[in-house]
């Protein structure tokens, strides 16, 4: 037997989607030039094999290629019997359509690799696990976050409060000894057209329409401690030796964290008839989030629509009143004027709708794991 020191651990995940995932490009997909709508699905435009099909059969018509020339939008090249006789002409189609059909309306687009297949980035599984375990450090440890002081910056806010719970710079930062890779991707047919609705208090805003990765959907991805760092010696010389074992804990913190996010969520819902199922939901996550206690599955909330308490430490802020009431304040994070001190926040939620009305949060994830050891 080989009685090495282990360098690392490595931990499989099936990542399974429970509710809509969109992990956002930062692009503004436009009806007519990037996608159309048809039989209620509505499909992204691949330009390149369009342009050079209707090319090809308008070069001897003038008028024709003329049309094409002037940059007419991609929408108008494409005929009836096209959506059934040319599948090229489409890079993937969807189940929905955006609830605003004019020409230049607007949808959000999903990650995807090279071939279109919408994934995980690590970059969100670890911000997510982040999010949790500083949850965790800071309850577990009795941290004040009121003797913490802030930076005045908004995006840099919360860099002092980081930098107490996992370490001065990055290279002394505990989460140098997790790495989390890409996802697999997905298959184009998992993709689905969510339109997205924010609720704040009882007043329904405008819709936003995103890109999605449906639920029922699985990937697969890996997770590595890397035992080296994590060892008593090293950790002591980076200023991790009381907090490895947070790390190697992480699916009980996701677990505990999951549960303060849908009692957060069901206060927030409280007997709202017009929401009833979204309480559902939340209540059918916790049947889900005690079934797995003493595994090492758990819930996670990945991503856009999350919102403000999926991000921060939200519900350790709201131990204090005062303290939390500082901050809004002073970051101006309450954009309605109607706003008093005390009044619940945030106020507001992004929310899937389907075909019936407000259906199911945003971005819930169910990971199972599997251990191994090099």
């Amino acid at each position: 037997m080989n009685d090495r020191a282990k360098l690392k651990t490595i931990i499989a995940l099936d990542i399974e989607v429970l509710s809509p995932l969109h992990i956002g490009t930062g692009k503004v997909l436009q009806r007519g030039y990037d996608y159309t709508l048809n039989k209620n699905r509505t499909w992204r435009i691949n330009e390149e094999a369009l342009f050079q099909e209707v090319y090809s059969r308008t070069s001897s018509n003038q008028k024709a290629l003329n049309k094409l020339l002037q940059a007419s939008p991609a929408e108008d090249l494409i005929e009836p019997d096209d959506y059934t006789q040319h599948p090229e002409f489409f890079r993937y189609h969807m189940p929905g359509q955006p609830r605003a059909e004019g020409k230049g309306a607007e949808m959000r687009e999903c990650l995807k690799t090279s071939y279109d297949q919408p994934y995980i980035p690590g970059s969100s599984l670890k911000g997510a696990l982040r999010t949790v375990l500083a949850r965790s450090i800071v309850q577990k440890e009795a941290i004040d976050l009121n003797k913490i002081p802030l930076k005045d910056n908004r995006s840099w806010a919360g860099q002092t409060v980081e930098q107490k719970i996992f370490g001065n710079d990055p290279n002394h930062d505990l989460l140098r000894a997790l790495q989390v890779g890409d996802s697999s991707g997905a298959t184009k047919d998992t993709l689905l057209l969510a339109n997205v609705q924010v609720v704040a208090g009882t007043h329904y805003q405008s819709p936003i329409e995103v890109e999605a990765i449906r639920p029922g959907t699985h990937v697969t991805a890996q997770l590595v401690l890397d035992e080296y760092l994590l060892d008593q010696a090293r950790a002591e010389q980076l200023g991790w030796s009381q907090r490895r074992d947070y790390l190697r804990k992480l699916a009980m913190h996701s677990r505990n964290w999951a549960g303060a996010r849908i009692k957060t969520e069901l206060n927030y819902l409280g007997d709202r008839k017009d929401l009833n199922r979204l309480a559902d939901f939340y209540r059918l996550l916790e049947r889900l989030r005690s079934q797995l206690k003493g595994s090492e599955d758990f819930l996670l909330q990945i991503s856009w629509g999350g919102g403000w308490n999926a991000k921060t430490l939200g519900d350790q802020l709201s131990a204090n009143p005062d303290q939390l009431e500082k901050i809004i304040d002073r970051y101006r994070l309450s954009k309605s004027r109607e706003r008093r001190p005390g009044d619940t926040f945030p106020r507001s939620r992004r929310i899937y709708f389907d075909r019936t009305g407000p259906a199911m949060p945003m971005g819930w994830v169910l990971v199972r794991t599997q251990t191994n050891d090099l």
